[in-house]
């Protein structure tokens, strides 16, 4: 799961780099085949730990990456509640 992880990550920072058509292609597929893999890890990780409720700890593992996530929005670039800087005074 770690490891699908790290190459979404790196296919996210690749979308930065991408100037054509083929390149946007192959980083977006490469994208979508880790999520695939990371879903299917996700799936399997709460049928084991889950237990006898795994529905219940489903949901207790999407809200923890909920509230991590929100964590980080406000540093985020496109965040909309950044405020903005106040106009300049005319003289």
């Amino acid at each position: 799961m770690l490891a699908t992880l790290v190459v979404q990550t790196l296919t996210m920072a690749g979308f930065v780099l991408v100037h054509s058509w083929p390149v946007f292609t192959l980083v977006a597929t490469l994208d979508l085949l880790a999520e695939s893999a990371n879903n299917a890890a996700r799936g399997a990780l709460i049928a084991r730990v889950g237990g006898e409720r795994p529905a219940a700890f489903r949901a207790r593992l999407r809200t923890l990456v909920n509230v991590g996530a929100s964590c980080w929005a406000p540093w985020a670039p496109g965040w909309p509640c950044r405020p903005e800087p106040a106009p300049p005074t005319p003289r």
